[in-house]
């Protein structure tokens, strides 16, 4: 007998592999209210740099993913919270 087989399926859309790795450039990051901060431009160890429309680059940690799917990433906060997350690299 299989010992997984009581094992609950994982959730529709999960991914066993790790989140950084499947955000990737071009993506579109929205905040939690769903406003357009930018486009992922580079991801780099736990975070990413946003390229964001009229205003400078920016840096967001990985831990600040709320959810991400192949079309976009969603942050746990809002675009009044940004600065608050955003940093420098």
């Amino acid at each position: 007998m299989n010992s997984n087989a009581s094992d609950p399926a994982p959730p529709a859309g999960h991914r066993a592999t790790d989140p950084i790795a499947e955000i990737r450039p071009g993506l579109p990051v929205y905040g939690v209210e769903g406003e357009l901060l930018g486009e992922v431009k580079e991801v780099a160890g736990d975070c990413f740099k946003v390229d964001a429309p009229l205003r400078p680059d920016y840096w967001l940690g990985l831990g600040d993913v709320l959810s991400f799917t192949a079309e976009r990433v969603t942050m746990r906060f809002g675009a009044e919270d940004l600065e608050q997350h955003r940093f420098s690299r």
